[in-house]
Parts: structure tokens; C-alpha cells; sequence
């Protein structure tokens, strides 16, 4: 597990493709941080976790606005980590209608307990969407 002192902001996004432009202001939120150097953690939970599979977010959803597929990349790029909740991941629930049905993750994302999230709370600033 990754130690919470070493982020200096901790995104947590709770919407999927029904919210997608909370999503999107979340994902953009953490790109200008990690973009100006601040080291950013995002966590992909409920709904959020559709943007984990690779047959997601590869449209632009919200005018004006890079698809959620480029948020992703950009912010790993700059040094972001991008996590899911691994619950959220089997709960069918959570992913009804995903794709064909293939689970199949983008690169660079890593499956974690909600404790994680939660132990940082104490010491990284934290925003939901």
C-alpha cells in the first residue's frame, strides 16, 4: 500500500457515464494539479469504476472537454496514480452494461481497498465527484 504522506491531493470519483461531467471536472481538477506538480491519487469507485475499463471513456462525452481516455493518460503522465476500489470491480451491480461485457482495465491502473483512500483522508486533501 502506498503511504498517504507522499500525496498532496487525493481525488475520489464516484460518477460514471450517468454523471459525466462530474467525472470529467474531476478528472480535469486532478490533471491541473498533477500538471503543476502536485502528486495526485485518483480513486475510481461505484460508478467511477467504469472509467477503469479499457472500452470506456474513449469519446468525448462533454463538449469542449478531452474524453475521460485522455484525462487518464495525461495524468499518469505527469505522475498520477490511478486506482480502483477492487470491490466496486466485481460488484456487477457497478458495471451492468459495461462494453461486451469484458473487464478488460487500462494500463497503469491499480485495484485497492477502500482503506486506502480512507487512511489518507487524515493527511491528503480530498475532493469527491
Amino acid at each position: 500500500m502506498d503511504t498517504d504522506q507522499h500525496f498532496g491531493l487525493q481525488v475520489i470519483i464516484c460518477s460514471g457515464r450517468g454523471a459525466c461531467e462530474r467525472a470529467v471536472a474531476g478528472f480535469g481538477l486532478a490533471l491541473a494539479a498533477a500538471a503543476s506538480g502536485t502528486k495526485v491519487v485518483i480513486l475510481l469507485t461505484m460508478h467511477g469504476a467504469e472509467w477503469a475499463i479499457k472500452t470506456n471513456g474513449n469519446q468525448v462525452d462533454v463538449p469542449g472537454f478531452s474524453s475521460i481516455a485522455e484525462y487518464i493518460d495525461l495524468i499518469q503522465n505527469h505522475g498520477g496514480r490511478i486506482e480502483l476500489c477492487a470491490t466496486c470491480l466485481e460488484n456487477a451491480c457497478m458495471l451492468q452494461g459495461v462494453g461486451d461485457g469484458k473487464r478488460e482495465l487500462r494500463d497503469g491502473i491499480h485495484q485497492v481497498g477502500l482503506t486506502n483512500a480512507a487512511t489518507r483522508t487524515e493527511h491528503v486533501p480530498t475532493v469527491t465527484f
